[in-house]
């Protein structure tokens, strides 16, 4: 699988941008190698360029605890119901900034907490026919005793409701659709599937 490479598989005939503010839309028109060996016709493919992001999950294995953050997604109009999402730390990547240091700063900016081990769960493609944004995703351990309260950076505009669950609520929300956000369905499925090893650990540790 996987048997063809952009180098010598894909030919990129144009590529510009249509549109930039906080995000940026870019135009290819591109040709690529076909499963039969021969290639494609010409196709103009739009690609939103959203920049890449590192997510966190924050999880207490003391008190078998998980931190979820509530704010709200202009994304989710749709949503007749709501636009406030429950979801898990996450934040987008400057210039050359560590993956691993971003996660720790966007944890202590959305929830005032800090951890003491940052565990990798995958890096993942979130939506690749529409975008290039790929999700650095961890787990940090961290002590919930005192978590809660509304956070956020002002500047940013953030208004963010800290919550703090029992993990098997939080994988109940998953099961019951009330946690519908990729980024957490992922965070929160893992740590279902690695709890028993996750409960092990201490925030020191």
């Amino acid at each position: 699988m996987r048997d063809y490479q952009l180098k010598n598989d894909v030919e990129i005939l144009s590529h510009e941008i249509a549109f930039k503010r906080f995000y940026q839309m870019e135009i290819y028109r591109l040709r690529y190698r076909l499963f039969n060996g021969g290639w494609s016709e010409t196709v103009t493919r739009d690609i939103a360029n959203t920049g890449q992001v590192s997510a966190v999950l924050p999880y207490d294995p003391l008190r078998n605890k998980v931190v979820l953050i509530e704010q709200f997604r202009a994304g989710t109009l749709a949503d007749k119901k709501s636009p406030w999402m429950l979801e898990i730390v996450a934040g987008l990547q400057e210039i050359n900034e560590d993956k691993a240091v971003l996660a720790g700063r966007e944890l202590k900016e959305e929830t005032n907490l800090e951890t003491t081990t940052l565990m990798p769960i995958c890096r993942y493609w979130e939506s690749p026919g529409a975008s290039n944004k790929q999700v650095d995703l961890y787990c940090g351990l961290i002590d919930s005793s005192h978590a809660g309260g509304i956070q956020g950076v002002a500047h940013e505009h953030e208004d963010i409701r800290v919550h703090v669950l029992d993990a098997e609520e939080s994988f109940q929300l998953v099961r019951d659709g009330f946690i519908n956000n990729s980024l957490s369905i992922i965070a929160l499925q893992w740590l279902e599937l690695n709890l028993d090893r996750m409960r092990r650990y201490t925030p020191a540790q």
